[in-house]
Protein backbone atom coordinates (compact mmCIF):
# COMPACT_ATOMS: atom_id res chain seq x y z
CA UNK A 1 0.00 0.00 0.00
CA UNK A 2 1.21 3.59 -0.59
CA UNK A 3 0.69 6.23 2.14
CA UNK A 4 2.22 8.86 3.47
CA UNK A 5 2.62 9.02 7.30
CA UNK A 6 3.44 7.04 10.00
CA UNK A 7 1.29 3.66 10.56
CA UNK A 8 -2.10 3.76 11.42
CA UNK A 9 -4.99 1.57 12.35
CA UNK A 10 -5.91 2.19 8.95
CA UNK A 11 -2.62 0.07 8.02
CA UNK A 12 -3.30 -2.64 10.81
CA UNK A 13 -6.78 -3.37 9.36
CA UNK A 14 -5.68 -3.56 5.59
CA UNK A 15 -2.52 -6.15 6.94
CA UNK A 16 -4.79 -8.27 8.96
CA UNK A 17 -7.60 -8.19 6.08
CA UNK A 18 -4.56 -9.43 3.46
CA UNK A 19 -3.37 -11.88 5.70
CA UNK A 20 -6.63 -13.63 5.73
CA UNK A 21 -6.26 -14.28 1.94
CA UNK A 22 -2.53 -15.29 2.19
CA UNK A 23 -0.58 -11.95 1.52
CA UNK A 24 0.99 -9.44 3.08
CA UNK A 25 1.43 -5.61 2.90
CA UNK A 26 4.54 -4.22 1.73
CA UNK A 27 4.05 0.14 3.60
CA UNK A 28 5.72 2.28 1.27
CA UNK A 29 6.11 6.03 2.49
CA UNK A 30 6.48 8.97 0.14
CA UNK A 31 5.73 12.04 -1.23
CA UNK A 32 4.19 13.49 -4.47
CA UNK A 33 7.97 15.14 -5.22
CA UNK A 34 9.40 11.80 -5.95
CA UNK A 35 7.85 11.18 -9.16
CA UNK A 36 8.64 13.99 -11.07
CA UNK A 37 12.20 12.50 -10.68
CA UNK A 38 11.31 9.23 -11.20
CA UNK A 39 7.39 8.75 -12.19
CA UNK A 40 8.08 4.50 -12.97
CA UNK A 41 9.51 4.15 -9.63
CA UNK A 42 5.74 2.25 -8.19
CA UNK A 43 6.39 -0.23 -11.25
CA UNK A 44 9.73 -1.19 -9.78
CA UNK A 45 7.97 -2.69 -6.39
CA UNK A 46 7.84 -6.38 -6.19
CA UNK A 47 4.14 -6.12 -5.52
CA UNK A 48 0.56 -7.59 -6.61
CA UNK A 49 -1.60 -4.45 -6.53
CA UNK A 50 -1.32 -1.00 -4.69
CA UNK A 51 -3.89 0.31 -1.87
CA UNK A 52 -3.00 4.13 -1.51
CA UNK A 53 -4.10 5.79 0.95
CA UNK A 54 -4.45 10.01 2.49
CA UNK A 55 -4.97 11.40 -1.13
CA UNK A 56 -1.54 10.30 -2.52
CA UNK A 57 -2.80 9.22 -6.11
CA UNK A 58 -2.31 11.32 -8.63
CA UNK A 59 -3.81 11.08 -12.24
CA UNK A 60 -0.08 10.12 -13.61
CA UNK A 61 0.21 7.57 -11.29
CA UNK A 62 -3.00 6.18 -11.90
CA UNK A 63 -2.51 6.81 -16.23
CA UNK A 64 1.33 5.13 -15.43
CA UNK A 65 -0.01 1.65 -13.52
CA UNK A 66 -3.08 1.32 -15.54
CA UNK A 67 -0.94 1.20 -18.88
CA UNK A 68 1.66 -1.26 -17.46
CA UNK A 69 -1.60 -3.17 -15.51
CA UNK A 70 -0.89 -2.94 -12.34
CA UNK A 71 -4.03 -3.37 -9.83
CA UNK A 72 -4.58 -0.63 -7.36
CA UNK A 73 -7.29 0.71 -5.18
CA UNK A 74 -7.79 4.66 -3.64
CA UNK A 75 -9.09 4.41 0.13
CA UNK A 76 -10.30 7.70 -1.35
CA UNK A 77 -13.33 9.19 -3.38
CA UNK A 78 -11.38 10.35 -6.29
CA UNK A 79 -12.93 11.15 -9.82
CA UNK A 80 -9.52 12.76 -11.33
CA UNK A 81 -9.18 9.96 -13.27
CA UNK A 82 -12.79 8.94 -12.84
CA UNK A 83 -12.56 5.18 -13.95
CA UNK A 84 -10.47 3.92 -10.97
CA UNK A 85 -11.39 2.13 -8.40
CA UNK A 86 -12.08 3.46 -4.73
CA UNK A 87 -13.74 2.86 -1.39
CA UNK A 88 -14.49 6.21 0.87
CA UNK A 89 -17.22 7.38 3.48
CA UNK A 90 -19.93 9.29 2.32
CA UNK A 91 -19.11 12.61 3.82
CA UNK A 92 -21.31 14.48 2.48
CA UNK A 93 -24.44 12.36 3.59
CA UNK A 94 -23.10 12.30 6.83
CA UNK A 95 -22.15 16.51 6.96
CA UNK A 96 -25.70 17.29 5.61
CA UNK A 97 -27.51 14.79 8.27
CA UNK A 98 -25.92 16.71 11.41
CA UNK A 99 -26.47 19.86 9.84
CA UNK A 100 -29.80 19.13 9.67
CA UNK A 101 -30.75 17.70 13.27
CA UNK A 102 -28.69 20.85 14.52
CA UNK A 103 -31.56 23.19 12.37
CA UNK A 104 -34.00 20.67 14.20
CA UNK A 105 -32.53 22.00 17.48
CA UNK A 106 -33.04 25.66 16.36
CA UNK A 107 -29.45 26.00 15.92
CA UNK A 108 -28.99 29.12 13.07
CA UNK A 109 -25.38 30.08 13.33
CA UNK A 110 -23.21 26.41 12.99
CA UNK A 111 -19.21 26.77 12.23
CA UNK A 112 -16.82 23.92 10.80
CA UNK A 113 -13.81 23.72 12.12
CA UNK A 114 -10.85 21.24 10.50
CA UNK A 115 -7.30 21.47 9.51
CA UNK A 116 -6.74 21.97 5.96
CA UNK A 117 -7.51 18.70 4.01
CA UNK A 118 -4.84 17.18 1.77
CA UNK A 119 -7.37 16.53 -0.76
CA UNK A 120 -8.94 19.22 -2.16
CA UNK A 121 -11.60 17.42 -4.11
CA UNK A 122 -12.41 16.20 -0.11
CA UNK A 123 -13.02 19.48 0.76
CA UNK A 124 -14.70 20.79 -1.86
CA UNK A 125 -17.39 17.98 -1.27
CA UNK A 126 -17.42 19.02 2.13
CA UNK A 127 -17.93 22.89 1.19
CA UNK A 128 -20.69 21.82 -1.16
CA UNK A 129 -22.29 20.14 1.39
CA UNK A 130 -22.10 22.58 3.73
CA UNK A 131 -24.02 25.60 1.30
CA UNK A 132 -26.26 23.27 0.26
CA UNK A 133 -28.07 22.83 3.27
CA UNK A 134 -27.31 26.81 4.79
CA UNK A 135 -27.25 29.11 1.76
CA UNK A 136 -31.07 28.29 0.62
CA UNK A 137 -32.42 29.27 4.45
CA UNK A 138 -30.01 32.68 4.64
CA UNK A 139 -27.32 30.67 7.49
CA UNK A 140 -24.21 30.58 5.57
CA UNK A 141 -21.23 32.26 7.02
CA UNK A 142 -17.57 32.25 5.30
CA UNK A 143 -16.03 33.40 8.81
CA UNK A 144 -17.36 30.13 10.63
CA UNK A 145 -15.63 27.84 7.87
CA UNK A 146 -12.24 27.29 9.57
CA UNK A 147 -9.99 25.24 8.23
CA UNK A 148 -6.83 27.31 7.98
CA UNK A 149 -4.21 25.37 9.39
CA UNK A 150 -1.49 22.15 8.18
CA UNK A 151 -1.98 19.06 11.21
CA UNK A 152 1.35 18.14 10.24
CA UNK A 153 2.94 21.51 11.41
CA UNK A 154 0.80 20.82 14.60
CA UNK A 155 1.83 17.68 15.08
CA UNK A 156 5.41 18.26 14.59
CA UNK A 157 5.18 21.47 16.88
CA UNK A 158 2.81 20.35 19.87
CA UNK A 159 3.34 15.96 19.48
CA UNK A 160 0.19 13.97 20.48
CA UNK A 161 -1.20 17.53 22.07
CA UNK A 162 -0.93 19.37 18.88
CA UNK A 163 -4.62 18.52 18.07
CA UNK A 164 -5.99 19.54 21.24
CA UNK A 165 -4.32 23.07 20.78
CA UNK A 166 -5.94 23.15 17.21
CA UNK A 167 -9.32 22.55 18.78
CA UNK A 168 -8.85 25.16 21.77
CA UNK A 169 -7.47 27.91 19.28
CA UNK A 170 -10.61 27.80 17.00
CA UNK A 171 -13.10 28.04 20.17
CA UNK A 172 -10.82 30.88 21.60
CA UNK A 173 -11.58 32.82 18.10
CA UNK A 174 -15.11 31.45 17.52
CA UNK A 175 -16.19 31.81 20.66
CA UNK A 176 -15.23 35.86 20.53
CA UNK A 177 -17.16 36.17 17.51
CA UNK A 178 -20.46 38.40 18.25
CA UNK A 179 -22.64 37.06 17.52
CA UNK A 180 -21.18 33.61 18.38
CA UNK A 181 -21.91 30.48 16.49
CA UNK A 182 -24.53 27.98 18.95
CA UNK A 183 -23.01 25.06 17.36
CA UNK A 184 -19.74 23.66 15.67
CA UNK A 185 -18.59 21.01 13.67
CA UNK A 186 -14.64 19.71 14.79
CA UNK A 187 -13.03 17.08 12.79
CA UNK A 188 -11.25 14.64 15.36
CA UNK A 189 -11.95 13.62 18.62
CA UNK A 190 -8.92 15.22 20.00
CA UNK A 191 -9.59 19.19 18.13
CA UNK A 192 -13.24 18.50 19.66
CA UNK A 193 -11.93 17.34 23.58
CA UNK A 194 -9.81 21.04 22.77
CA UNK A 195 -12.85 22.92 21.53
CA UNK A 196 -14.74 21.98 24.88
CA UNK A 197 -11.64 22.45 27.11
CA UNK A 198 -11.21 25.86 25.77
CA UNK A 199 -15.11 27.19 25.32
CA UNK A 200 -15.90 25.96 29.29
CA UNK A 201 -12.68 27.74 30.19
CA UNK A 202 -14.51 30.89 28.29
CA UNK A 203 -17.50 30.01 31.01
CA UNK A 204 -19.24 28.51 28.77
CA UNK A 205 -21.23 25.53 28.82
CA UNK A 206 -22.03 22.52 26.82
CA UNK A 207 -24.54 22.23 25.23
CA UNK A 208 -26.65 25.07 26.33
CA UNK A 209 -24.20 27.77 25.48
CA UNK A 210 -22.86 25.54 22.46
CA UNK A 211 -23.08 22.08 20.78
CA UNK A 212 -19.98 20.71 19.80
CA UNK A 213 -20.38 17.40 17.30
CA UNK A 214 -17.03 15.35 16.74
CA UNK A 215 -15.95 14.11 13.04
CA UNK A 216 -14.24 10.88 12.95
CA UNK A 217 -13.05 7.36 13.58
CA UNK A 218 -15.91 5.95 15.89
CA UNK A 219 -13.44 2.96 17.22
CA UNK A 220 -11.51 5.64 18.53
CA UNK A 221 -11.06 5.43 22.33
CA UNK A 222 -11.01 8.61 24.34
CA UNK A 223 -12.38 10.12 28.12
CA UNK A 224 -14.68 12.27 26.00
CA UNK A 225 -16.32 9.49 23.85
CA UNK A 226 -19.63 8.74 26.40
CA UNK A 227 -20.43 12.45 25.99
CA UNK A 228 -19.37 14.01 22.30
CA UNK A 229 -22.22 13.22 19.40
CA UNK A 230 -19.96 11.79 17.00
CA UNK A 231 -19.85 11.91 12.75
CA UNK A 232 -17.94 8.84 12.31
CA UNK A 233 -16.61 5.57 10.47
CA UNK A 234 -14.77 2.65 11.53
CA UNK A 235 -11.58 2.47 10.02
CA UNK A 236 -11.31 -1.66 9.68
CA UNK A 237 -14.23 -1.28 7.29
CA UNK A 238 -13.00 1.25 4.41
CA UNK A 239 -9.90 -0.81 4.89
CA UNK A 240 -11.09 -3.84 4.71
CA UNK A 241 -13.46 -3.32 1.82
CA UNK A 242 -10.30 -2.32 -0.38
CA UNK A 243 -8.57 -4.76 0.30
CA UNK A 244 -11.26 -7.07 -0.76
CA UNK A 245 -11.34 -4.89 -3.76
CA UNK A 246 -8.41 -5.23 -4.40
CA UNK A 247 -8.19 -8.73 -4.53
CA UNK A 248 -11.14 -8.74 -7.11
CA UNK A 249 -8.70 -6.55 -9.34
CA UNK A 250 -6.02 -8.85 -9.11
CA UNK A 251 -8.26 -12.14 -9.92
CA UNK A 252 -10.24 -10.01 -12.60
CA UNK A 253 -7.80 -7.31 -14.46
CA UNK A 254 -10.77 -5.97 -16.72
CA UNK A 255 -13.62 -5.62 -14.52
CA UNK A 256 -15.62 -2.19 -14.37
CA UNK A 257 -14.50 0.40 -11.86
CA UNK A 258 -15.62 -0.34 -8.40
CA UNK A 259 -16.44 2.62 -6.54
CA UNK A 260 -18.11 2.12 -3.04
CA UNK A 261 -19.32 4.91 -0.39
CA UNK A 262 -20.22 3.51 2.87
CA UNK A 263 -22.38 5.16 5.14
CA UNK A 264 -21.13 6.85 8.40
CA UNK A 265 -22.35 6.35 11.89
CA UNK A 266 -24.34 9.54 13.45
CA UNK A 267 -24.57 9.10 17.00
CA UNK A 268 -26.26 12.16 19.22
CA UNK A 269 -24.99 12.32 22.56
CA UNK A 270 -24.72 14.99 25.89
CA UNK A 271 -22.56 17.65 23.88
CA UNK A 272 -25.51 18.49 21.56
CA UNK A 273 -28.63 19.87 22.64
CA UNK A 274 -31.41 23.07 21.85
CA UNK A 275 -29.91 25.93 20.34
CA UNK A 276 -29.93 28.50 23.23
CA UNK A 277 -31.90 31.17 21.30
CA UNK A 278 -34.57 28.51 20.81
CA UNK A 279 -34.56 27.86 24.73
CA UNK A 280 -35.14 31.32 24.59
CA UNK A 281 -38.22 30.99 22.26
CA UNK A 282 -36.35 33.23 19.37
CA UNK A 283 -36.52 30.81 16.68
CA UNK A 284 -38.80 28.13 14.81
CA UNK A 285 -36.98 25.24 13.38
CA UNK A 286 -37.57 24.29 9.67
CA UNK A 287 -39.16 20.90 8.93
CA UNK A 288 -36.37 18.40 8.39
CA UNK A 289 -35.13 14.77 9.19
CA UNK A 290 -31.76 13.20 10.20
CA UNK A 291 -32.18 9.96 8.54
CA UNK A 292 -30.06 7.10 9.99
CA UNK A 293 -29.12 8.25 13.09
CA UNK A 294 -28.54 6.56 17.04
CA UNK A 295 -29.06 8.06 20.42
CA UNK A 296 -26.03 6.26 22.99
Amino acid sequence: MLRDTKKTDELVAIEEQAAESGYYVLNVEHCRKLFRHKPNVLLELPVDGLIFTNSVLTPEIAQSLNQNQVPFVAVNRVSDPPDIHWVDYDHQKAHQQILTHLLDLGHRRMAYVAFRPRLEEHDLRIRQAHREVLEPLGLLDSFTYVTDADMTEYDTRYGEYGQQIYGMEKASYLMRLNPRPTAVIVCGQEAAHGFCIQAQSMGLTIPADVSVVAKGNRQHKMETEAFLTMIGGGVGLKAKRAVDILLKVINSPNIPPVQQLIDMDVVIRRSTGPSPDKERGQVNPPSSSLGSSSNR
